[in-house]
């Protein structure tokens, strides 16, 4: 596998040498095709269209002096969004993707990231740039430039070589910023360009590859996986806009038959929403037999998804061999482990130990990718477990991220006494059979929803006020695992004084109140008189204990 690997890339140590290399023997072919627009009509770039505008891009960054600086990037999906980032990457300075500057959470977020990397320049659309500019000037940072990448192309500047080291940093990738506090991933160009080669030799790619990938570019899975590794190997790949995806999965679907992709994946949930969004007279002409290869990572893989979809689409000419279960985070660079190409994926049905619903029908994510190490560790202990101990899984190897930007790193800093090196601790629940990672479940309380992380906290507080009724240090809310997804769940108290208070209102509201805030809405609400919620000696809320409590009590198969 070296050897291929080294060959696709040409041993170049960082993205910018790749990216040169590539503009140099560019046939002309796409590279990168975007589609953003509802009609489907393409845009279609090769690599030396991608470098010309990413020197354009690159060589005014240099002229602001921001190598080793960060640039956050808060532009629209599509062209402009790649040739910044490749822009940064060019010009020496530190990436930062981030999600379009929107409604008012985003703006929370997008100024968590500013306070937290001091950014010396913020690239966005020229219609945002009022709204950021207010944004920044609201709270003092009258400092940093606001510029959109129509203006950074039109400057007339040089773009000069610039001095980049395969230990530099090539961008930050935050955490999710549905989070309280989004931490930023320092990921070099060599972290990048080892886990690349990683995900390569895993997924079975060659040139002869077509992809597609539907997820935004601040998500580690759509950056790395969905424009940086068609760069490595040399393959062309479709982006399609999210929204347009979200809007109407079945347009996934249909790109994958017409341009013939060979590889293509996401979170569970989208090929969960295109079991049940997509109708069957809308299948007529999807022609899915080039489908090799449906990666699928970002949450936990669910088993009765992976059935379900070959099931229906079958018909279309859909391998149920192509489901390839995926393991990795931003921390990682990407990916942790994988299966093997063209088998079928499999499923432990009942694993003892995992626990708090854990241990049902949990998917195999494969052996850790090559070059590194994985163990399940007992996190109280520091020890190694053996084959089939549920425990913390950790990781080490050259993909392994430097740390957080200005944030505490102790979760890269594992150590083991009979072990040199330093681990990632991930933070996630799994067990090894036959050496394959099963993964179970987060190790702490994070809730897991669409591929994104959401502190317990944080949706707790957005419900607190929904409704005088609740008593608001009485609410709990944590996912589960469901027959088909995770389940969210809210549990709340009542006030004494609420005997008269209709219950359907008081979850309209708690429901309404998390929409607005997060997008997502509860699974279940369960309401409680005042006093049931169980709670430590101090008066803390035990939320472990209250979902251990719901499981027992729900419904089997829900």
């Amino acid at each position: 596998m070296t050897s291929t690997v080294n060959e696709l890339h040409g041993m170049a140590g960082t993205l910018e040498q790749l990216l040169l290399d590539r503009e140099t023997g560019c046939d002309g072919n796409t590279a990168y095709r975007f589609i953003m627009r509802a009609d489907g009509e393409p845009v279609e770039w090769s690599y030396a269209t991608l470098v010309a505008r990413a020197k354009t891009i690159a060589a005014a960054l240099q002229r602001r002096n921001l190598a080793r600086e960060r640039v956050l990037i808060l532009c629209s999906i599509g062209e402009d969004y790649v040739s910044t980032l490749f822009g940064c990457l060019l010009s020496g300075a530190i990436a930062v993707p981030c999600t379009p500057i929107k409604a008012s959470r985003n703006q929370s977020k997008i100024l968590q990231i500013i306070q937290n990397c001091g950014p010396g320049l913020i690239v966005c659309d020229q219609p945002s740039a009022p709204k950021m500019r207010t944004l920044l000037d609201s709270f003092g940072l009258y400092e940093i430039e606001v510029v959109d990448p129509v203006q950074l192309s039109d400057e007339d500047n040089v773009w000069r070589r610039a001095n980049i080291a395969a230990d530099d940093i090539a961008f930050l990738q935050y955490t999710s910023g549905s989070t309280s506090a989004p931490k930023g991933v320092i990921v070099t160009h060599a972290n990048i360009l080892a886990n690349l080669a990683a995900i390569t030799g895993k997924f079975g790619l060659t040139r002869a590859s077509r992809g597609l990938v539907w997820l935004p570019p601040y998500h580690d899975m759509g950056l790395v996986g969905g424009i940086l590794n068609p760069l490595f190997v040399g393959y062309p790949v479709t982006l399609l806009a999210p929204l347009l995806f979200i809007q109407k999965p079945l347009r996934w679907l249909e790109l994958v038959s017409r341009y013939r992709i060979t590889a293509s994946g996401g979170p569970n949930f989208g090929y969960q929403a295109c079991v049940d969004r997509i109708q069957d007279a809308d299948c007529a002409d999807l022609d899915l037999r080039c489908w090799q290869l449906a990666f699928n990572g970002a949450e936990r893989v669910n088993a009765a998804t992976l059935e379900r979809f070959t099931a229906k689409f079958a018909r279309c000419g859909f391998d149920g061999r192509a489901h390839y279960p995926t393991y990795g985070m931003a921390e990682a660079t990407l990916m942790i482990s994988g299966g093997v190409q063209g088998e079928a994926f499999r499923v432990e049905r009942h694993i003892a130990g995992g626990g708090e619903g854990w241990s049902r029908d949990v998917v195999c994510c494969g052996s850790v990718i090559d070059g590194h190490a994985l163990l399940v560790v007992d996190a109280d202990s520091g020890v190694a477990l053996g084959e089939g101990g549920v425990g913390e899984i950790w990781f080490s190897g050259p993909s392994v991220a430097r740390g957080y930007w200005n944030a505490d790193n102790a979760a890269f800093e594992g150590a083991l006494a009979d072990r040199p090196g330093r681990f990632l601790r991930t933070g996630d629940l799994g067990v090894l059979i036959d050496g394959e990672v099963y993964l179970l479940g987060r190790a702490k309380e994070m809730v897991v929803l669409r591929g994104a992380n959401y502190f317990p906290t944080d949706l707790e507080n957005a419900i607190r006020v929904s409704h005088p009724a609740l008593n608001p240090d009485g609410i709990v809310v944590f996912s589960c695992a469901a027959e088909l997804t995770e389940r969210l769940v809210v549990v709340a108290e009542l006030k004494r004084n609420a005997k008269e208070v209709v219950d359907s209102e008081v979850r309209t509201r708690i429901v309404a109140a998390m929409v607005e805030e997060y997008d997502i809405a509860p699974d279940e609400v369960v309401l409680l008189d005042q006093g049931a919620m169980q709670r430590t000696s101090s008066g803390k809320l035990m939320r472990t204990a209250m979902k251990k409590s719901y499981l027992e009590k729900r419904p089997a198969n829900t």
